[in-house]
């Protein structure tokens, strides 16, 4: 029996070395009173928790709330090497605005350094690599499902500045930044919510820059409606579409869609 989206099982030894920290570590725990709903599942039991406006939990000065609850029979984890007769799982959100600042503020200033660079670089040897580096990585993480980006600091502001700076050159850095976000195991919706918000701060300020480098003309401006219905459309469409998958299918999704993005954009240049 294993969790899904984790490192689980593991043993908790209490006999084992224990490494002295690095990093300063602060935590605490404030969990409400809260009315639930019990799922039976076949492994175990999934508890719902009421939202919250104060966090269930901080650590290093990070909110986070609770997202669900499970209970298993016996547990998933060893205690000293022995299955414990049951145990119940806790599961926190709350890297969503984290990451909206770690990944977003570099993302945003590299768009528009692409940008203004997209005047003077040939584009097609970047849209060639690109594609080649999306359909590489995303075949890797799909065919080794215990291998993963790893979600740290450097990682985030890493995925900011390539997927930032590939969408100023290119018109598009959406993949990338999807696949630094896989890495965190978000909520769908955390996952959606973040994206769209580092997307609208990408977009309006390459914005800018497309139209002073003269790329946005006037007879372009009658799509923007076009575009605006499309992508409440889009919107609609997915949300009912995240109400029937289970958050390690959205996570597959996700990387198949990355991989679509590097085959179409490997064909767009070979037929051209």
């Amino acid at each position: 029996m294993s969790c899904p989206n984790s490192d689980s099982p593991i043993n908790i030894s209490t006999t084992a070395n224990v490494l002295s920290c690095e990093v300063f570590c602060s935590y605490m725990h404030q969990y409400k009173d809260s009315s639930c709903t019990a799922t039976y599942y076949p492994d175990h039991i999934k508890l719902s928790y009421d939202a919250t406006t104060t966090a269930a939990v901080t650590f290093n000065n990070e909110g986070y709330n609770v997202r669900e609850v499970n209970i298993y029979a016996p547990s998933v984890h060893m205690y000293n090497g022995i299955s414990a007769d049951a145990e119940m799982l806790i599961i926190h959100d709350g890297a969503g605005k984290k990451l909206i600042v770690s990944i977003g503020i570099p993302a945003v200033s590299f768009v528009i350094v692409g940008a203004f660079l997209s005047k003077f670089i040939e584009t097609k040897i970047l849209e060639f690599s690109l594609a080649i580096f999306l359909i590489i990585v995303s075949l890797i993480l799909l065919i080794f499902k215990n291998l993963e980006l790893k979600p740290t600091l450097s990682n985030s502001i890493g995925g900011g500045i390539f997927s930032g700076l590939i969408a100023g050159l290119l018109g598009t850095g959406g993949a990338i930044r999807g696949m630094v976000l896989t890495a965190y195991n978000l909520k769908m919706e955390v996952f959606i919510a973040t994206s769209a918000i580092i997307d609208l701060g990408i977009d309006s300020s390459r914005s800018v820059v497309y139209y002073l480098n003269g790329y946005v003309h006037k007879d372009d401006l009658y799509l923007i409606p076009i575009l605006l219905i499309v992508s409440v459309v889009g919107t609609f469409t997915g949300k009912k579409i995240l109400t029937r998958v289970s958050e390690k299918q959205f996570k597959s999704i996700v990387l198949i869609l990355v991989l679509l993005t590097g085959i179409v954009t490997l064909s767009k240049i070979i037929i051209k």
